[in-house]
């Protein structure tokens, strides 16, 4: 394993801090937008073309906590050299709900919610009576297999009563910790000396996920160019395919 000087480590969790940031801070901002235009009774137009501002302000909170979830597993926050704390926090616990909730929840809920807004534009308003709702819903409902399953991945340690640290394999598949990095512990207190991985098992069902939403957009945008009539737009649509 390649070891980092504890100042390069730093220097990248203050840089996920900022990226962080600086997304909440853009996702609030389209939140508030969301609401501004629905809200406003002198916009009737705008009222119309944002009729799934609820939708959108789901998608914007979401990517807000998907930005945020992202600190869980940094070390100048929690670890041995922790801001908040003397010695650090216990990690192993971030670990695994960073895993669950970023790539369970988080990112597969924004992405189908995403998915549904565009499939409700192309069937239109007559669709559905509370579109909002249903799209909500339905992302919720198609979420639930990849929460569980990244549930499965994060707890999978402590469900499954195995030696992991004798074998290398085992470790790269289901581990969401490594504690062999000592260098990076001076002043941990006992236990905390821990760092997230990415277990090889999350990986496999980020990868399936992520085929069967591509496969989905694919046919969703494949409808959106059918139906549009401005050729350059239609062109923008293949781009983004």
């Amino acid at each position: 394993m390649v070891a980092l000087r504890q100042a390069v480590v730093d220097g990248i969790d203050w840089g996920i801090v900022s990226v962080a940031g600086c997304l909440l801070l853009v996702s609030v901002v389209g939140a508030c937008f969301a609401f501004r235009y629905s809200a406003s009774g002198r916009r009737p137009v705008a009222r119309e073309f944002n009729h799934l501002w609820r939708a959108r302000t789901c998608t914007e909170v979401l990517a807000g906590a998907y930005a945020l979830s992202h600190l869980l597993r940094l070390q100048v926050l929690w670890g041995p050299a922790s801001v908040f704390k003397g010695g650090g926090y216990h990690p192993t616990t971030f670990c695994r709900v960073y895993i669950a909730a970023t790539y369970g929840i988080f990112e597969p809920a924004f992405l189908l919610l995403s998915l549904f807004a565009c499939l409700y534009s192309v069937q239109g308003r007559d669709s559905a009576r509370n579109p909002n709702l249903s799209i909500v819903l339905f992302s919720a409902a198609f979420s639930l297999p990849s929460a569980a399953a990244q549930l499965v991945a994060a707890l999978f340690t402590r469900i499954f009563d195995m030696d992991y640290s004798n074998s290398r394999m085992q470790r790269l598949l289901f581990a969401t910790y490594d504690s062999r990095l000592p260098e990076h512990c001076d002043g941990a207190a006992p236990g905390n000396c821990a760092f997230c991985v990415f277990p090889l098992l999350s990986t496999f069902i980020s990868a399936a996920f992520c085929g069967v939403y591509l496969l989905a957009f694919w046919v969703v945008t494949q409808r959106i160019v059918a139906s549009v009539i401005n050729k350059a737009l239609a062109r923008r649509v293949r781009m983004l395919q």
